[in-house]
Order: C-alpha cells, then sequence, then structure tokens
C-alpha cells in the first residue's frame, strides 16, 4: 500500500457487522491476500480492514460506525438536488471473471448478473453493490449514486448542464439494475 502522488479513489468502504468483519479477515488471512488494519477517521468513525484484491482494487471492510447527519442545506424541503446515498462502484478488470469469483469465494459477495461488459456483484439485497468490466486492465470505472427519484435525477441533469456538465452518456435506463443512469467524466 503506497501514497500516490495524483489524486485517487483510495478505497471502496462496505460497512460490516464485528462477526462479519472477523469472518472476512479470517478468509483473507488463509487466501494470503494483502491486508491491513485499519481505523476510519472519515465521519462516521468505524475499525475494520484494508484489503488489497488480486488485481490491485482496494476495499476498505468496517464495523462499529455510527450514522452520519446528511449534508446541511441538502434536504428534500431545500430542493436542492443531491444524492441519497453511494450505492455502487463498478472498476476495470482485466479479469472480470476471475475478480467476481475472487469476491465470492473470500468476501462471501455474490455473483448477481453476467452480462457481455461485466459481472455483477452483491453483498446486500441491491442489484449490485459493485461490478467488474471486461475491459483488459485494472481501474475505476465509475460511482454511481442513488437519488431521491427519476424527478431528481431530471433536475440534477439540468443543474449539471447548466453549469457547465453535459453527460458523457445518459439520459438512459440500465437493463441490468433496471436504473436511471446519466455519466459524467470527472
Amino acid at each position: 500500500f503506497e501514497k500516490a502522488d495524483d489524486e485517487f479513489v483510495r478505497s471502496t468502504t462496505f460497512v460490516c457487522s464485528d462477526a462479519e468483519l472477523a469472518a472476512i479477515t479470517a478468509r483473507v488471512g488463509e487466501k494470503g491476500w494483502a491486508a491491513k488494519p485499519v481505523t476510519s477517521t472519515d465521519p462516521g468513525d468505524g475499525a475494520g480492514l484494508l484489503v488489497e484484491l488480486p488485481e490491485g482494487t482496494i476495499l476498505r471492510f468496517l464495523a462499529g460506525t455510527t450514522e452520519v447527519a446528511p449534508v446541511e442545506g441538502f434536504t428534500k424541503a431545500s430542493k436542492r438536488v443531491s444524492p441519497v446515498k453511494l450505492t455502487h462502484v463498478v472498476f476495470n478488470a482485466a479479469d472480470a471473471e476471475m475478480m467476481g469469483h475472487a469476491v465470492e469465494d473470500v468476501l462471501d459477495f455474490r455473483v448477481s448478473d453476467r452480462t457481455k461488459g461485466m459481472v455483477f456483484v452483491r453483498c446486500n439485497d441491491s442489484h449490485h453493490s459493485t461490478a467488474f468490466a471486461r475491459a483488459g486492465f485494472s481501474s475505476l470505472n465509475h460511482v454511481a449514486f442513488e437519488m431521491d427519484d427519476l424527478d431528481a435525477v431530471m433536475r440534477g441533469i439540468g443543474w449539471m448542464r447548466d453549469n457547465g456538465f453535459a453527460p458523457a452518456w445518459g439520459p438512459g435506463r440500465h437493463g441490468p439494475g433496471d436504473n436511471v443512469y446519466a455519466y459524467y467524466i470527472a
């Protein structure tokens, strides 16, 4: 685990129970994956494990977290458009099938769908909490946020356009997951 000079997504965090964290820690140790204990300094706190997947993707598992209050000014009553939550993170993978099997076998995630482009995996009731795109290389693909409703998505697209950001793709609706989308390149 080294620090880069440029900004990057350091890790994707999953909140879990103490029992789930203990099980993940044991399986990661048995598999010999690179991992180290971590204490979060982010809002919500928590402590857990930073895990490096076979292609270098870093996932963080935290237990003992607390609910964080919404950002001031971003309530439904304010009419400002803001995400409700982070819904999933997709990574490009050199070998998406291998990555899907790895997180199933070691992290207890479940493959929920496979398409020509991606292997979708979940650790909750959502269609996917992460996915691995069949890209032939490892990197971040995209981060997705859930909005209150379709109107909020459309108001958000309008706000982005009014502020000089046109979607790179969308708006539209995905088949897997059935979610409405608009993609922006940061």
